[in-house]
């Protein structure tokens, strides 16, 4: 039987909570999947429609998150918001209550809280359980106090300042300071175990608060405030409150609100955030206590969103540095000459900044970006142009390590080396085929996060300090909007940011849209991505395609659409052989060689049905039965002209493509064109 809320329970609730809201405003009713903290559904409630309108959208939405196969949470903030777009801190209008979310020893939490403030005005009863020290586990509770005039302007700091010193008297969730913060509701299901009901445990609609008087007597009662993050790696907080978090996890006495609290301490030391999910999946791991097994997993799985979450927070936390902007100083200039433009290769792909490569599916640019890495490490040419010398990183998604075994076996063949020499000279592979591969993911508010993966490639980049770096590819690694022009930059500053670390390139590679393959730009989605990088090449490839929709050509243009920096190089024309593209010498366009390979596909195709109907046509310019003159005038080569296939004549012979054979006695031997390389068989 499909799970329903309680909608006398939702509407008790918004009533006792929003009763002093205005009129103007939205509510932000919203609800997110339990694992991954990605929405599920946002749906805005205009204040003006009313106390009934905005029951009618909680009921709705709090029975989708219900009834969806993967479980998620129904949980709109305690606050209205200025527009129906976002629910940022800076978007709120009204701050409507002090909630404290109490997960750890609950009814002694309450106990103290309701000392200090009274009474409540509604207790709910979360669904979720603590598990009290091994005895008989106490149900969570979320303790709220209507305000009795909703905060706004100023007074939303203060709302934040006594929602933060309430829950460290009692060892409150620290994620809900935030008066935006995401709260379950009463009356819909708490669905990370066994499904619960989230449940009023006790309610009184005329209870409320002043909110100064609340702060003062909250500021009297607190513990002194932890002090800030220092950047010189000293102890962040008073060593005991490391250790009881450590011990919290280790003897599974409180796992979230330990692991959050936990999470803000290590991403305040400075410690990259993959490192510090790694470090707390190994407290947990090292736990030994008795658990629910899906319970646990469950809050295992959380740790990279806790991180990330902790992160986004004390981002928004730290001030900006007091005193003045930080001008250059120009006065050396006049003295020092510019430093030389670095280059990972010449007047193409700039150091310090991300390079676009773009190209439709099958064109080869995976094979390129390998060609370019391995160029890379051995200081080699790479397609006309020389890079500089140093180790390189390729981070693919998409083929696994047996696949670059092959693609890059084909390299090494072309140019002489081993394997251990790509090794001695630095040549790092990464390959997530098949797994999450993201590096960068929008938060609730569109900001672009790294992830820790990110984190980690970003740590390898300081250590190795590549000259090269290939992101193989963007649809795999971005997980935010492609047409969203604000994410698009904050990716591609992401990016940046990997090159500056790196003192090296980035070269992402990417698919272009419909649009962007009709069009010849190659791109997809928001023109960001073109103008916030600062080169771009573009992979095309001959509009000829056989029946699995790949190019039947294996001929490529290499174009350079982009250069900040200088000139735009001249495009390269590549011909697929031997298990790479490799520069066609004394050709300037794609289009020409294109023409001459279809020419001589024509050329060769005749020749065989010729050659089967024994009807021999000859090299000789003055023979009645001239092979250009014979297939020019066939119906399968009229597209072309004789002297088209006078010079595929000549190149087909060059590349031992046909060849000259002959029959007859010695003295009236007769010479005709065979397909093929010639052979001991012939005359």
């Amino acid at each position: 039987m499909p799970l329903e809320p309680d909608r006398e329970q939702l509407e008790t609730f918004a009533d006792a909570i929003f009763r002093r809201a205005g009129e103007k405003g939205f509510v932000t009713v919203r609800s997110f999947l339990e694992e991954g903290d990605r929405v599920f559904r946002i749906t805005p409630a205009a204040r003006s429609g009313g106390l009934k309108f905005l029951v009618e959208v909680c009921v709705d939405d709090a029975r989708r998150a219900a009834q969806n196969p993967v479980p998620a949470v129904f949980c709109p903030p305690l606050a209205v918001f200025v527009g129906k777009d976002k629910a940022r801190e800076e978007d709120l209008l009204e701050g409507l209550a002090l909630s404290v979310e109490c997960d750890q020893q609950p009814s002694k939490a309450r106990a103290i809280l309701e000392g200090l403030l009274g009474p409540a005005t509604v207790v709910v009863r979360s669904g979720g359980t603590w598990a009290n020290g091994g005895t008989a586990p106490e149900d969570k509770l979320h303790l709220h106090w209507r305000l009795k005039i909703p905060a706004t302007g100023k007074s939303l700091a203060i709302l934040k300042k006594a929602r933060d010193l309430a829950a460290r008297l009692v060892g409150g969730d620290p994620s809900n300071k935030p008066v935006c913060h995401p709260i379950r509701w009463p009356g819909s299901w708490h669905r990370k175990a066994e499904p619960r009901l989230c449940t009023i445990e006790q309610v009184d609609a005329d209870v409320e608060i002043d909110l100064e008087e609340a702060l003062a007597t909250l500021q009297i009662a607190a513990p002194p405030e932890p002090p800030k993050a220092k950047f010189n790696g000293t102890a962040l907080n008073d060593g005991s409150e490391w250790l009881r978090l450590v011990r919290n996890i280790i003897t599974g006495t409180n796992y979230h609100s330990s692991l959050v609290a936990l999470a803000a301490r290590l991403v305040g030391s400075q410690m990259y955030d993959g490192s510090a999910v790694t470090l707390l999946r190994a407290l947990m791991s090292s736990s030994t206590a008795p658990h629910d097994t899906v319970r646990w997993q469950a809050r295992l799985d959380a740790i990279p969103r806790i991180v990330r979450s902790a992160r986004e927070k004390y981002q928004q936390d730290e001030s900006p540095p007091a005193g003045p902007l930080p001008f250059i100083d120009m006065q050396p200039w006049d003295t020092n000459p510019a430093p030389p433009r670095p280059w990972a290769v010449t007047d193409r792909i700039p150091i310090g900044q991300p390079t676009l490569f773009s190209g439709e599916g099958a064109a080869g640019k995976t094979l390129v970006e390998l060609q370019l890495c391995v160029a890379h490490v051995i200081g080699r040419d790479w397609l006309g142009g020389l890079p500089e010398c140093g180790p390189a990183i390729y981070y693919g998604a998409e083929d696994d390590a047996d696949e670059l075994h092959r693609r890059l076996t084909a390299i090494t063949d072309h140019y002489g080396v081993k394997f251990s020499d790509l090794i001695d000279g630095g040549l790092h592979l990464l390959s997530f085929a098949g797994e999450d591969a993201v590096l960068a993911v929008p938060d609730r508010q569109g900001k672009v996060q790294p992830t820790p993966l990110f984190e980690r490639l970003l740590e390898a980049a300081a250590d190795i300090r590549p000259k090269h770096i290939g992101i193989d590819a963007t649809a795999d690694t971005f997980a935010g909007n492609e047409i969203d022009r604000s994410q698009v930059r904050q990716f591609v500053g992401l990016m940046r940011k990997l090159a500056i670390t790196a003192n090296g390139s980035v070269v992402l590679l990417a698919h272009p849209s419909l649009t962007g393959i009709n069009s010849g730009t190659g791109l997809s989605g928001s023109t960001a991505w073109h103008n916030s990088v600062r080169a771009r090449m573009l992979l095309k490839t001959v509009q000829e395609q056989d029946g699995d929709g790949q190019s039947a050509s294996d001929l490529r243009e290499l174009s350079f659409l982009k250069n900040n920096y200088g000139p735009l190089s001249d495009a390269v024309v590549l011909r697929y052989q031997n298990g790479l593209f490799l520069p066609v010498a004394g050709q300037s366009t794609l289009e020409k060689l294109a023409r001459e390979q279809k020419i001589d596909g024509a050329f060769l195709d005749v020749l065989g049905k010729l050659t089967r109907q024994n009807r021999p046509v000859s090299p000789s310019a003055h023979a009645s039965n001239y092979a250009p003159k014979i297939i020019a005038g066939h119906p399968d080569g009229k597209p072309y002209t004789q002297r088209d296939y006078r010079a595929a004549l000549e190149r087909l012979l060059a590349a031992d493509r046909i060849h000259i054979a002959s029959f007859g006695p010695p003295s009236k031997t007769i010479r005709h064109l065979a397909p093929g390389p010639a052979d001991s068989g012939d005359a």
